[in-house]
Formats: C-alpha cells, sequence, structure tokens
C-alpha cells in the first residue's frame, strides 16, 4: 500500500486493510501522518527521501493499492507490469495518473475503505508483510547503530546533546570570522533592516 494526504483521516482504516490483505505500508511524504511509524508492517517514506524497506517492498509486490496519494515519482513504485493497481481518490483527474490501475475507486479514502473492507477475503499467506517486517526492523537497527557510533576501540560513543548548561556560550566555528563574532546564546540581538 502507498498512502498519501487524502488518507491522513483513514488510519484505522488503512492498518485494518493492510491487516487483511497482508500487506506493507509506504507513505508519500505528504501522507507522514496517515500511520504510525512505529506499525511493524510501515515501511516509513518512500522516494528520494525514502527508506529502503519501501523501495524493496514496491520492488517485490504483486499489486500496488493507492490511498490518497499522487506520489510523482514513478521510478520508486513497482516496475509497470509486474504489479496489478487500485486506487482510491477523491479525485477523478488522480485515477491512473502516475501508474496503470486496474480498479480506479472515487471517493473519500476512509468511506471507500469502510465499504471495501467487508467485502476483502483475508490472506491467509503472511509471507509478504513478514519480509516487510523484518526489513523494517533491520532498518530500525541500523539507523540506531548510525545514531550510536563506535570509537576505535569498538565501543558505542553516546552523541553529544544540547544541554541548558551550555547557553551563554560563544558560537565558534573553524570557517568563518563573522560566526565568531556572535554574541553568546541568549543574547540579544539587534537587526537592522537595510532597503537595498
Amino acid at each position: 500500500m502507498l498512502v498519501g494526504a487524502g488518507a491522513l483521516d483513514a488510519t484505522d482504516e488503512l492498518l485494518a486493510v493492510a491487516d487483511t490483505l497482508g500487506s506493507g505500508i509506504a507513505k508519500a511524504l505528504l501522507g507522514k501522518a496517515a500511520v504510525p511509524d512505529d506499525i511493524p508492517y510501515c515501511t516509513n517514506s518512500i522516494g528520494l527521501l525514502g527508506t529502503k524497506p519501501s523501495w524493496e517492498m514496491m520492488q517485490n509486490a504483486d499489486t500496488l493499492f493507492v490511498v490518497g496519494s499522487s506520489f510523482p515519482y514513478a521510478n520508486f513504485l513497482p516496475p509497470i507490469g509486474q504489479a496489478r493497481g487500485v486506487q482510491i481518490d477523491r479525485a477523478g483527474r488522480m485515477l491512473s495518473l502516475r501508474y496503470p490501475m486496474e480498479v480506479n475507486l472515487l471517493g473519500d479514502s476512509r468511506a471507500t475503505l469502510k465499504a471495501l473492507l467487508p467485502l476483502l477475503r483475508r490472506n491467509q499467506d503472511r509471507s509478504f508483510q513478514q519480509t516487510v517486517i523484518k526489513n523494517v526492523a533491520d532498518w530500525w537497527r541500523l539507523m540506531d547503530d548510525r545514531a550510536q557510533p563506535e570509537d576505535r576501540d569498538g565501543n558505542r560513543v553516546r552523541p553529544k546533546h544540547y544541554s541548558p548548561r551550555s547557553r551563554g556560550t560563544s558560537l565558534t566555528t573553524r570557517s568563518s570570522a563573522a560566526t565568531r563574532a556572535l554574541p553568546p546564546i541568549g543574547s540579544p540581538v539587534t537587526c537592522v533592516c537595510v532597503e537595498g
């Protein structure tokens, strides 16, 4: 499944459909809030700022179900001819615009998913969704590892975070004398606008 801004109010329905179909859920940038990131089969973002699990899911999909999205980058979708397509959108001009869909459903995402859900049969083969879940878990482990690098001896190094005690210290940088001359953080600053 690929969800976008048109599915922001359909979270429960999206999760119910994904569970029934045994699918994963990728999110277009404008649909980031449609599904929480901690859902095990949510691959998070797709596209230029997307995740590897989203890419892998799309490359291995046999069906693309787009809900409320006009995601413009077709090269991040399954190769044409590999997957069957189903799309829900409230704007008829958006249906089959980015990918050749076999079934186009014109309507509100939430209402359409609610009406569709009783008509769907539960997919007993959960292997696709299990692969998505594994890829997502691996991805989050990788992100955690990258957030906590190791020193030369292989020990985890905790990143230094902003601390209230750092207030009042001057900003310094090697690259700019102008930046080194900035007042301490929290000091009043006067701004001057010059018409040019």
